[in-house]
């Protein structure tokens, strides 16, 4: 059987309830133009592996665990900087992180891609164009052309864990599952 996987960063509890003092400060009429992820599904992607069997998975894991365990990750934050439309189109509100924070998490996302690849296990290698992002909304619709957002955060956190997430996608959108979680070493 297949199944939708993707690794990421899981955002901690005290920076959520951050994002959502910030979202509490948007203007209120931006939010009867799409639907907002759920609080509890707020992440950052970093690699995203699609459709994959589920034999792989204990293999996957087992990659995350070496990962995890080596010192190239230790001590790495993200800094998220401000809450914005993601382009110029206006489909979906993000956190955007830093581009400093941005190029870290690429060069860990890079070299988890080539820890897969070494066991036939391939994804999107988007490294070139990888920002940290966490979908806040999504819209169906394009906002009217008046309605701005810009909401100021310059938070950061360590990143302590990595996980291995499952995403299954329905019409009202995707919901996800923590299939695994792996500490990294600090």
């Amino acid at each position: 059987m297949k199944r939708r996987l993707f690794i990421a960063i899981p955002i901690p509890e005290h920076i959520k309830k951050e994002i959502s003092y910030a979202l509490d400060r948007v203007d209120p009429d931006i939010f009867s133009y799409g639907r907002e992820e759920k609080e509890e599904q707020w992440h950052i992607t970093l690699n995203f592996l699609g459709e994959q069997d589920e034999e792989k998975i204990p293999q996957i894991i087992s990659i995350l665990k070496e990962v995890a365990r080596e010192s190239i990750h230790s001590k790495i934050s993200v800094m998220l900087k401000h809450i914005d439309f993601e382009s110029i189109e206006k489909r979906m509100m993000w956190v955007h992180g830093d581009k400093s924070s941005s190029e870290e998490l690429r060069k860990i996302k890079e070299y988890i891609s080539h820890r897969l690849s070494d066991s036939h296990i391939h994804g999107s290698n988007d490294f070139e164009k990888f920002t940290i992002h966490i979908t806040l909304m999504r819209f169906s619709r394009r906002p009217h052309k008046d309605v701005r957002i810009h909401e100021e955060l310059g938070i950061s956190f360590p990143i302590e864990e990595i996980d291995l997430m499952e995403s299954e996608l329905f019409p009202e959108g995707p919901e996800y599952t923590l299939l695994h979680s792996e500490k990294l070493l600090l």
